[in-house]
């Protein structure tokens, strides 16, 4: 059943039925007696019932959160449900599944492990684990293509990508006739129904945001538990781990590519740039709250540079090609094969190719270099540690359109972006070879963030290469400094064309539209990206007297030394409300 209102439902049920009444023959008499309901099951269905440990009988209940309502003051029909499934499967001796579907979290906080049942309300905490994590196992990549097979030009069809993550967008794409139907419907999955972005809703723009920016929510914040529950049971997120007492403890945005590009039609929506500056501006206040983590090494400023700078090339190489009458053949504009020469330009200017015949090489060597990232994929370990994944990594990467965020210990590269050449003999699909390198045609972006204010690249530049990260190949590749922290602006590159690989080389420095032009693009953009660069530090930002009084107030808010520590000597404050260590 893969409908997504009340007819489609209808319409299930009732083709279940006639199915039935074929099955059976003649029409089945109802009997209050479960066990004679039982034995006309095993009677009609024979092939069915053989005495296996499949699951014989499946029940499933839509719109399951209706069930927490009373119908009278003592029990719920939750209650009456299940001691409905007790009683049938104490008389049913093969195995009965119930499924309960539904967006809302309390469908999935019924107590487990104590007998007689326990209200949900009380959430007291039943240690051990769950026979079946939550939101976890109900399907993903079901119609991915096997590895191999993924199309190399083609890669940003919509056919193609919607095969990635959970099977409702292949199913929504069957129902849907025009990209337009597909794109309203699944905008109102993202949003909740409402088709539109809200700015005042806090969560939903933090949802957006973290689906396609890899965000990270501190758990222990009050407010980091709310988020994940709100997203969870409204916003497409999915629940990873929860705690004894049934709190959502860790939900995440695993890779989807179409839904990345879904959330970048919302925040990009022709001549609705406040979308965008509305999230930052949340986003910002939310990292100033410490709600969000910060990543030491600018991580999440870097994310946010490559792919807002992605973006705006694209609105202004391809949006304007779309009509609202497309078929479901066309080929997403987010997800979509960037010219690298072009993404490179847009990010740090015209200026950033080296000077004389080095920058007419380097130009030479990236003319068939393209990049298609849509969204950032975090990687749960180091790469330089597991080379028997090596070898795939940047097929599967360039497949699902997405760019790697690198394990916390794998420094110095941060971020990793797949590079596709296509060149004329380049084959038709995306096959690896039988050695460790990934494919003959491919290359990468490694990028390297710092938040200090050291402008000097030092001997970074001579410990990245490719074959430390497992990497190989021969083809060009380009590696990125960002210098975050430094107050002074400067952009410094070199092409060395005599190694095995030629090989780019930027390093950046500074967090302003001297070093980044594409920041020009919008008001207050420039000056949101320098408030979040300030705030992505490992040391406590300084802080007003009123929210530092606030903080002790909130004893046991998060583990912080904020809410836990109440000794103030170390501080004074000044009249302009700055935290001044003495």
């Amino acid at each position: 059943m893969c409908g997504t209102d009340w007819l489609s439902r209808i319409e299930f049920f009732e083709n279940v039925r006639q199915e039935y009444e074929k099955m059976i023959k003649e029409p089945s008499t109802m009997s209050n007696n479960s066990s004679a309901i039982l034995l006309d099951l095993r009677k009609k269905f024979p092939n069915i019932f053989d005495g296996s440990h499949y699951p014989k009988l499946v029940i499933a209940i839509d719109n399951a959160e209706e069930l927490k309502w009373h119908f009278n003051a003592e029990h719920s029909w939750s209650d009456v449900v299940c001691d409905i499934v007790s009683r049938y499967s104490l008389a049913f001796r093969e195995s009965v599944w119930v499924v309960f579907s539904s967006r809302d979290q309390a469908v999935a906080e019924y107590n487990i492990g104590y007998v007689p049942y326990i209200r949900s309300s009380l959430r007291i905490a039943v240690p051990g684990n769950d026979i079946y994590p939550p939101f976890t196992l109900l399907g993903w990549d079901q119609f991915a293509p096997p590895y191999g097979t993924y199309p190399t030009r083609d890669v940003a069809k919509l056919r193609h990508l919607v095969q990635f993550g959970r099977p409702l967008w292949k199913h929504l794409m069957t129902e849907c006739g025009t990209y337009s139907a597909l794109l309203e419907k699944s905008t109102s999955y993202m949003l909740r129904s409402t088709g539109s972005f809200d700015p005042t809703n806090h969560v939903q723009a933090l949802a957006l945001l973290s689906q396609r920016f890899c965000i990270q929510m501190t758990s222990a914040h009050p407010l980091a538990n709310h988020f994940i529950a709100a997203t969870v049971s409204q916003h497409l997120c999915t629940c990873i781990e929860r705690a004894d007492n049934g709190t959502w403890i860790h939900g995440a945005y695993p890779s989807e590519p179409f839904l990345s590009h879904v959330v970048a039609s919302i925040l990009h929506r022709p001549g609705e740039d406040d979308a965008l500056l509305r999230s930052l501006e949340i986003l910002l206040r939310y990292a100033s709250s410490r709600v969000i983590v910060a990543e030491p090494h600018g991580d999440l400023v870097s994310r946010l540079l490559w792919m807002l700078c992605k973006d705006f090339l694209v609105r202004d190489l391809s949006m304007s090609q779309i009509s609202s009458d497309q078929t479901l053949d066309i080929e997403l504009p987010f997800c979509k094969m960037l010219p690298l020469a072009a993404l490179l330009e847009s990010m740090f200017g015209s200026r950033m190719w080296p000077r004389g015949s080095p920058g007419n090489a380097a130009k030479d060597a990236l003319k068939n270099a393209y990049v298609n990232m849509s969204h950032w994929a975090r990687v749960g370990e180091d790469t330089a540690r597991s080379p028997e994944k090596r070898s795939r990594r940047a097929l599967r990467l360039w497949a699902r359109t997405a760019g790697a965020q690198c394990h916390l210990q794998q420094v110095p590269v941060r971020q990793i972006v797949p590079i596709w050449y296509d060149a004329p003999e380049a084959s038709a699909t995306l096959k690896g070879t039988a050695s460790s390198t990934d494919s003959p045609y491919m290359g990468h972006i490694l990028i390297c963030s710092r938040i200090s204010e050291d402008p000097t690249p030092s001997s970074l530049f001579d410990s990245v290469t490719p074959e430390r990260y497992g990497l190989e190949g021969n083809m060009p590749y380009v590696v990125i400094l960002l210098d975050l922290g430094c107050r002074t602006t400067a952009i410094h590159s070199a092409f060395e064309s005599n190694l095995n690989a030629p090989r780019l080389t930027i390093h950046a420095t500074g967090m302003c539209r001297e070093t980044f032009p594409f920041l020009d693009r919008l008001d207050r953009l420039e000056q949101l990206m320098k408030d979040i660069t300030e705030l992505q530090t490992v040391s406590r930002p300084p802080i007003s007297f009123v929210d530092d009084l606030n903080d002790s107030l909130l004893f046991g808010s998060t583990v912080e030394s904020s809410h836990m520590n109440w000794e103030r000597q170390g501080y004074t404050y000044d009249p302009h409300g700055v935290v001044v260590s003495i």
